[in-house]
């Protein structure tokens, strides 16, 4: 898919949609996960509640910056993550 003006427009059209909006995030934190210097996780296709601790913030670091370092919003998120678990 070409990055112009037109793909961006049809992208948050498309975004309107919340069940696409929902599967993109998910996508977009995948995406985090496996970008840049270096992989954050092993095998990107296993199962999220698999991941380590280190590679959930890491995930939220990099949804949040371009670090590949965990950084205060990685923390912070991890904290906030850790409250949804106990209610899922």
């Amino acid at each position: 898919m070409e990055d112009t003006w037109q793909t961006r427009r049809d992208i948050y059209l498309e975004l309107q949609d919340k069940n696409f909006n929902i599967d993109m995030v998910a996508l977009v934190l995948m995406w985090g996960l496996t970008t840049g210097d270096e992989c954050a996780i092993s095998n990107p296709g296993e199962k999220y509640w698999l991941f380590s601790e280190e590679a959930i913030k890491t995930m939220f670091t990099r949804y949040n910056s371009n670090e590949s370092v965990i950084n205060e919003y990685g923390e912070a998120t991890y904290n906030l993550y850790l409250i949804l678990e106990e209610y899922q």
